[in-house]
């Protein structure tokens, strides 16, 4: 206040000797006046600064982007044995009294199937010195007995794990990977597989999508979708494989196939270090059976994270996409179902 006397003497008093036309009363509203003035100010560059700061952790929700499929080219390469054809529809020999009889083989322990037509063929190698001049009759024994190969078809679950991060929000990555998981729902309904759709980020994982082939129910899921904050990377991975099990223990025999979109940067552990429990699950995954795509999200940023960690824990294809679009991401999973060899673990 003695500094606003100071300041602003013309307001005071025209002349040394006249009378102040501004009391100290007025002057102490006016001071007060400018503190508020000054105050809002602050707070109004503090929350820009802040808004900036924490664009990529706050909650957004994106569209979903164009699932149209367009062709790219993918490298060709061998996983392991039995050819997995377009339809997405796997052939595989099956224990089990069902499928279509292909061929036979020797029992392992007690024959469960017999193949009648091929035990009586082996048994009819050692008909005449089995016979020894008795009616033509062939005698069948244990070592002739043969087992029936049956070929059967499996359908394929697609377990969609994207990271729903604060870091996801820039460069329109989330409405790339709610167009893909939008477009991989419509091809799976198409080929009767089916998909579950996990979302991560903040503290946990989320199961959105349980397996199925409903475009409709995915569509609202996915439109939902909210984007922002930490990235609990080992909690989506971790969501992937109780999925997986759990399909598994109902006797479904399927062909798992994760498709985990990311940008690796993981800051959110379970319990411990972030890196050995990428590991741990994604060996876990590895031994389900289930066959992995990584979509690496990240940019030359020099900024660490735990994708080559993912890719050799679960022997991952690694695919890095700078412009991720639902395009290229539909594309490139359609041509590891039509290009690639898996092995059947039944």
């Amino acid at each position: 206040l003695e500094a606003m006397e100071l300041a602003l003497p013309h307001r005071m008093r025209k002349h040394p000797f006249e009378k102040p036309q501004l009391t100290r009363e007025e002057l102490q509203q006016i001071a007060e006046k400018i503190e508020d003035e000054e105050e809002n100010n602050v707070q109004k560059e503090t929350e820009k600064t802040l808004n900036k700061e924490s664009i990529s952790s706050r909650e957004q929700v994106f569209d979903i982007g164009d699932p149209r499929p367009v062709d790219i080219k993918i490298e060709d390469k061998v996983w392991s044995v039995g050819k997995l054809r377009s339809g997405r529809r796997l052939k595989i020999k099956s224990s089990e009294k069902r499928g279509i009889y292909i061929s036979s083989t020797l029992p392992k322990g007690k024959p469960v199937d017999i193949a009648l037509d091929a035990t009586i063929r082996a048994a009819a190698i050692h008909s005449k010195e089995r016979s020894r001049g008795e009616d033509q009759v062939i005698k069948i024994t244990d070592e002739d007995l043969r087992e029936k190969v049956r070929r059967r078809k499996i359908s394929t679950l697609i377990v969609l794990v994207v990271d729903a991060s604060g870091s996801m929000a820039a460069l329109k990555r989330m409405e790339a990977a709610k167009g893909a998981a939008l477009a991989l729902l419509q091809d799976a309904y198409i080929h009767r597989d089916r998909v579950a759709f996990i979302a991560f980020r903040g503290n946990s994982a989320q199961l959105l999508l349980p397996p199925t082939n409903s475009v409709d129910l995915a569509v609202e899921a996915l439109a939902k979708l909210p984007t922002g904050g930490k990235t609990p990377l080992p909690a989506g991975m971790l969501k992937a494989l109780e999925i997986i099990r759990l399909e598994k223990l109902k006797g479904n025999h399927l062909r798992p196939l994760v498709v985990l979109i990311t940008d690796g940067k993981a800051n959110v552990p379970l319990r411990g270090n972030i890196r050995d429990e990428i590991v741990e699950i994604g060996r876990k995954i590895k031994e389900l059976g289930a066959l992995t795509l990584v979509v690496d999200t990240s940019h030359n940023d020099f900024t660490p994270n735990y994708i080559s960690n993912i890719v050799q824990a679960t022997e991952a294809k690694h695919y890095k996409l700078r412009d991720l679009t639902a395009e290229k991401l539909h594309n490139t999973i359609k041509a590891i179902y039509q290009r690639e060899t898996i092995r059947s673990y039944f």
